[in-house]
């Protein structure tokens, strides 16, 4: 597969589950009556004037719409076993559903002992009692201009969405103060730790166990997405789009050697991707991440670079959350805050194809994907090079299976081998049948990048 280059990165100035909706009837409730307030007033036993009740109602929020689901209950005519939220999804409104996607969205600023400044967007990924883990780039808190360790920001200033936004950044009343990690420069993923403020903890543990991640393999072309971000230092926003491509590898600037192009595995969006919006969260109409956002597709005119309308590229969550535990379990362990990879070996993809889905109604991908090499550290011996993988099997060290996944993209065995621990076994399986099997543990360089 071709990679395509991407100009410029964009830095600044669980899965989810089936919902069946029971509802009784063909005709499930009826817009003409329900629309009408002295109806709906009058369903629900106001007694007042049509006028007052709408005076009571007008500052609630989905006032309106959820008076209908209401009626629509009593009147008989929707199953009470539905809940609102599902109800706004049959009505085709995503807004409840993004109500957690907007709880764990954060906007950064990063300061730099040279006196710069770098902008950025972030998602709330894990909160543990009062510290919230925040998944970024690594491109908004590093800087390739500075020199030797400050390369890394000394400071970080978040703000939770909804929080009084400062545009001088970095001494702003409301910003939260958050610490470096760790990240992976070769995943453009980072990890800050917020400890949160006494008066902040209800708002940000509501988000901890409830924002899901989507299996980001499952993602189709088409499908409708929306992006949290911080669009030129201006503040927590969202727009949305439709996802182009669902995985492809692309040639990126290295972040840490923006002169050294390198593979990065990515999902093209349309919607509109600027500077400022690096490490922001890209969710799905139920509000699960799928993604998050690292680059934009720019030309220069005249001197100046413009951002191609619609071409916008973010890491999809399976990669971005994979490498992100991996980099907070390393910190907790041994407090490195590096992303352990096993690196077994190089692959290619060597043949593609598009396979229509009958069960999902999509058409999938298929590629073979082959091993090329096998780097120095590997347990694996080079009889395993040239042959296609079929199937990879990782058994933890109490014997239990916790990876069993028939290998159809080539993108898929990098995100298994993110998610290794200490003590793991793995099995590797060929298309010609053959299995070899090795154990990570400190013998071998397995699991070093």
């Amino acid at each position: 597969m071709k990679a395509k280059r991407i100009v410029s990165l964009t830095v600044a100035a669980s899965f989810a589950g089936l919902v069946a909706v029971a509802l009784t009837g063909c005709e499930w409730f009826d817009f003409e009556k329900v629309n009408k307030a002295d109806s709906v007033s009058g369903t629900l036993g106001y007694s007042q004037s049509t006028g007052a009740w709408l005076t009571s109602r007008e500052d609630s929020a989905h006032s309106d719409t959820y008076l209908q689901y209401q009626a629509a209950i009593s009147r008989g005519e929707l199953d009470p076993s539905v809940t609102y939220l599902e109800f706004l999804k049959a009505m085709h409104d995503d807004s409840a559903s993004l109500s957690n996607s907007l709880r764990a969205s954060v906007a950064i600023a990063s300061a730099f002992r040279s006196g710069n400044a770098s902008l950025g967007s972030g998602v709330i990924y894990a909160v543990e009692n009062t510290v919230a883990y925040i998944i970024t780039n690594y491109h908004v808190v590093y800087r390739s201009q500075e020199s030797g360790a400050d390369k890394i920001g000394t400071d970080f200033y978040t703000y939770l969405y909804g929080d009084k936004y400062d545009t001088n950044y970095l001494n702003s009343s409301s910003a939260l103060k958050a610490t470096y990690v760790g990240g992976a420069a070769e995943c453009d993923i980072a990890v800050l730790a917020l400890e949160i403020p006494s008066e902040r903890v209800s708002f940000v543990q509501s988000v901890g166990g409830n924002l899901g991640m989507r299996n980001s393999d499952n993602v189709t072309a088409g499908e409708k997405i929306y992006a949290v971000g911080n669009p030129l230092g201006g503040g927590l926003s969202v727009v949305s789009g439709v996802v182009s491509v669902e995985a492809e590898y692309v040639t990126m600037p290295r972040v840490d050697s923006p002169a050294q192009d390198h593979e990065m595995l990515e999902m093209r969006i349309d919607a509109p991707v600027n500077h400022g919006n690096s490490g922001g969260g890209v969710f799905d109409s139920d509000g699960k991440l799928v993604g998050i956002v690292n680059g934009g597709q720019e030309e220069t005119v005249q001197g100046a670079n413009i951002a191609i309308t619609g071409f916008g590229f973010a890491i999809p969550a399976n990669r971005a959350v994979s490498v992100a535990q991996s980099i907070i379990d390393n910190y907790k362990e041994n407090g490195s805050g590096a992303a352990t990879y096993g690196h077994f070996a190089t692959t290619e993809t060597t043949a593609s194809r598009g396979e229509f889905n009958p069960d999902t109604l999509s058409v999938d991908i298929i590629e073979t994907v082959r091993i090329t090499r096998v780097g120095s550290g590997s347990p694996f011996g080079r009889e395993i090079e040239g042959k296609n993988l079929a199937k990879i099997v990782v058994t933890d060290d109490e014997g239990n299976v916790t990876v069993s996944k028939n290998i159809v993209r080539r993108h898929q065995v990098d995100t298994i081998f993110y998610n290794l621990r200490l003590g793991d076994s793995v099995e590797l399986t060929f298309e010609d049948g053959s299995t070899v099997r090795a154990a990570y543990d400190q013998k071998s360089n397995f699991g070093q990048n």
